[in-house]
């Protein structure tokens, strides 16, 4: 099975990581590690995130993985939760404002380069358009919430992509303007 996308929630150093196989969850802490290490360079570039057995639920299909919490001598609570933030900017390289973070897996064998959100979300959203403009009966039966399994996610992929490809393209531009 394939390494799946991650969505990493909140700005406290810890992470709610879903989608990974079973087979992997249920190998324990160490293995799930090499793991993500392997599959993943956020989790291989950053570094000094730990991840226990009791942190793993494979039956519910997650673990929690977590960055110890080292705050400076003297450093305020405010400028903790800004640096806990931009840690958490630097693991996974976007820099949102959405409370909801996530990482890709790694597209080449090496595993050191993840592929862009933005090109992720253009190939999920290109798929989409071929099936509506290709299959439109396909796709009217697919859109219909009563009778429909793949309605409401469809609905709720579409209504995902209206709030992150904007900010996914602003910040690519951005990347594009910066010499």
């Amino acid at each position: 099975m394939e390494p799946q996308t991650m969505i990493l929630r909140g700005a406290n150093l810890s992470a709610i990581i879903q989608g990974l196989p079973r087979n992997v969850l249920e190998s324990g802490a160490e293995n799930i590690q090499e793991f993500l290490k392997a599959h993943y360079p956020d989790f291989k570039n950053y570094g000094d995130w730990e991840l226990s057995d009791h942190d793993v639920h494979p039956l519910d299909n997650y673990c929690k993985v977590a960055w110890p919490d080292r705050p400076i001598e003297g450093e305020t609570p405010q400028e903790r939760k800004a640096s806990a933030l931009a840690q958490t900017h630097a693991l996974t390289g976007l820099q949102l404002t959405s409370p909801r973070w996530m990482t890709l897996p790694a597209i080449d064998s090496g595993g050191t380069a993840a592929l862009h959100p933005l090109a992720a979300w253009w190939t999920i959203l290109y798929t989409l358009s071929m099936l509506a403009r290709y299959s439109p009966n396909s796709w009217s039966v697919d859109l219909d919430v009563d009778s429909s399994p793949y309605a409401a996610p469809i609905e709720e992929l579409i209504a995902a992509a209206t709030e992150q490809v904007p900010t996914f393209l602003d910040l690519a531009l951005g990347e594009l303007a910066t010499p």
